[in-house]
């Protein structure tokens, strides 16, 4: 294995094996540095992120998704109410369950269901 030279202090090192494209030495201050580095190439390859649009655009997207889970769990009812013979009414329930899974979010709704809960309105398993 040859040497490599530390991109920040400069130096040459012998790196880890693991390492596919090694820039940095072992030293703590040049970890750092390029873990900086790495973090702000990253910022930049994914402007779009830190955009006020894009984070509008997606907390549509799950009120959307929270939306269409409400719309399968009322469907769910409504056919095991008719399964019973039960009638079923949607009302209060329907604006409790509504204000209860926007409160829960798409995370930890879909924790109650193996995968996704919806997509585009369907059911997944």
């Amino acid at each position: 294995m040859h040497l490599h030279r530390c991109e920040f202090c400069q130096t040459e090192y012998r790196p880890r094996a693991q390492v596919k494209n090694p820039k940095a030495c072992l030293n703590a201050d040049c970890q750092r540095a390029r873990q900086r580095a790495n973090e702000k190439a990253w910022r930049e390859q994914h402007t779009h992120l830190s955009s006020k649009e894009y984070h509008r655009v997606r907390r549509k997207q799950r009120a959307h998704k929270l939306q269409a889970v409400v719309a399968s769990i009322l469907k769910c009812l409504e056919v095991g109410a008719r399964f019973l013979n039960q009638p079923v009414e949607h009302g209060a329930f329907l604006e409790f369950l509504e204000a209860f899974v926007l409160e829960l979010g798409i995370r930890r709704a879909n924790k109650f269901w193996p995968g996704e809960i919806v997509c585009d309105g369907a059911m997944l398993s």
